[in-house]
């Protein structure tokens, strides 16, 4: 049978595989960084070189001592490497690559979970740091005449074309380095041209999308233009400066900090602009791209609420007639939220009182219900509920990821051959492992309880037994045998009421499915 193969995050916004997202990136970057080698000389090749391969080494080394799956062949952090080399200033001291890559996986990426998980871009909030606490090192610009592994000196008092730009000067004598990427003093050191170019390799592949870095650069040349009584020149040395193109092809545009509605694009754009905008003139600081990036990437949240598609037939488009719907949606969360605590807490307090045991109402074990498909996702079972319910063939079964035995203080939950078990002996019933499984597989028994029912498949008698060996398929062999009348078939699943229930196995004995199963 051939499997479905799900790959790692941010699969879920977009068609493609993490690795051919990163793989066209990188293939983007390289071009842009060849043209740095050939202008700034063979220095550039070892910054791209010594901060690609530390942000590599970091991620393998993160991944290991947070003793998660190695994520290095995805390629995301070669291109988080590639990205900090070319936001380095030409002649940024050798040293400076591996502390940007480790603070840019290390602590923006693998302590908020890993790819799909980050906040912020990483790249962007390693500069950032970087230039607020080291911002002399920073702007060490000139790189062109450095030989090779030569530590540059710390230069100050250096006024580059962005610091030109800042203070409100044109340089229209100067555009032609600018576009062409010959100006030894940019911070970004990379031809504007290319990157354009570089843009457009990655719109037509669907790598990058168009909307957000169309609107960046539009609203930052509509800034700078009006903010200098519609002076073009002064507007396009703006856009050609300080990183802006470089920051719209790949920064904004990472499929995993950036909103996943289409009009939401457009605004994160527009705010990243406006915001790069202010601090560019009214403080200078050399890494405002950097902070306009990181700022709009903690809006994301709120962008994509306000701007989520409104269905068919429920009302005006408006704003408030979103806020309204939004309003509502929050309440419902909020209603459903409370009703779900107060019926487990409700449950709680059951237990404690009657001696309840927890009981994973699933047997589907690897050895009974077999994978339909290779998921390279989260490790976690409500992020592969997600995507549809991870890999195993029964989409009612137990996704094994153990979540329930994460929150169990107890550790009565443990993950056997696939699928969680309870040992009741542990199990004090406090319910915390009732709010963790996103499929509501776990329920309270009576500790008395002999015997339980591992199967709440929704499916049909036909699926059932098609995808799992230890599925109930409803045939009522249990119920005939039963002296006690105490398990009844309902909506094809059998169910046991222990208030009647003697535990005299018959049930167990006589079940074609063996899916009745012994507390153990």
């Amino acid at each position: 049978m051939e499997k479905l193969h799900m790959d790692l995050a941010p699969f879920i916004r977009h068609s493609d595989t993490t690795k051919t997202l990163m793989a066209d990136t990188a293939l983007a970057l390289s071009a842009v960084m060849i043209w740095s080698v050939f202008v700034n000389g063979p220095r550039a090749l070892v910054i791209t070189a010594l901060t690609a391969f530390s942000a590599c080494a970091a991620e393998y080394f993160f991944t290991k001592i947070l003793k998660r799956r190695g994520t290095v062949r995805d390629l995301s952090a070669l291109v988080t490497g590639m990205i900090l080399a070319g936001c380095m200033p030409a002649g940024a001291p050798l040293w400076l690559c591996p502390a940007a890559a480790v603070i840019a996986v290390g602590v923006f990426k693998a302590l908020f979970g890993g790819l799909g998980k980050n906040r912020f871009n990483p790249a962007a909030a390693s500069i950032l740091v970087l230039s607020a606490a080291m911002p002399i090192t920073m702007r060490s610009v000139s790189g062109s005449n450095i030989a090779p592994f030569e530590i540059r000196p710390v230069f100050a008092g250096i006024i580059t074309s962005t610091d030109a730009v800042n203070g409100g000067a044109a340089l229209p004598e100067r555009f032609r380095d600018l576009i062409l990427g010959c100006d030894g003093t940019m911070l970004f050191f990379a031809p504007s041209l290319l990157i354009v170019l570089c843009g457009i390799y990655l719109f037509v592949r669907h790598t990058a999308d168009v909307r957000t870095a169309v609107s960046f650069t539009a609203v930052s040349f509509a800034s700078a233009l009006v903010s200098s009584e519609l002076n073009w020149e002064y507007a396009l040395s703006y856009v050609l400066t300080g990183g802006i193109l470089f920051a719209a092809v790949f920064m904004l545009t990472d499929p995993v900090t950036s909103p996943a509605t289409n009009t939401g694009r457009w605004v994160y754009g527009a705010l990243a602009a406006m915001i790069c905008f202010v601090m560019r003139r009214l403080t200078g600081f050399s890494a405002s791209v950097c902070a306009a990036v990181c700022a709009v990437d903690l809006m994301v949240p709120v962008i994509e609420r306000l701007t989520a598609p409104i269905p068919f037939g429920t009302g005006r488009r408006g704003i408030s007639a979103k806020v309204k719907r939004h309003r509502d949606y929050v309440s419902e969360f909020v209603s459903l939220f409370m009703k779900n605590k107060a019926d487990i807490d409700r449950r709680r307090v059951a237990a404690s009182e009657t001696g309840m045991k927890a009981q994973v109402l699933c047997g589907g074990r690897l050895s009974f219900c077999k994978t339909r498909s290779v998921y390279d996702g989260a490790p976690d079972c409500a992020s592969s509920v997600v995507v549809g319910g991870g890999s195993r063939s029964c989409p009612d079964c137990c996704e094994g990821f153990g979540d329930c035995a994460k929150v169990c203080p107890r550790g009565a939950i443990s993950v056997i051959d696939g699928a969680a078990a309870v040992d009741v002996r542990l199990c004090d019933g406090c319910g915390k492992c009732l709010a963790a499984c996103p499929k509501q597989l776990i329920t309270l028994i009576p500790e008395t309880a002999a015997y339980w029912v591992g199967c709440v498949s929704g499916e049909d008698k036909n699926s059932t037994q098609k995808h799992c060996g230890a599925g109930c398929t409803g045939c009522g062999v249990c119920e005939k045998v039963c002296p006690q009348d105490a398990i009844k078939v309902e909506d094809g699943r059998a169910a046991i009421d222990y208030e009647r229930c003697t535990g005299c196995g018959l049930c167990a004995e006589n079940c074609p499915r063996k899916c009745i199963w012994q507390t153990r």
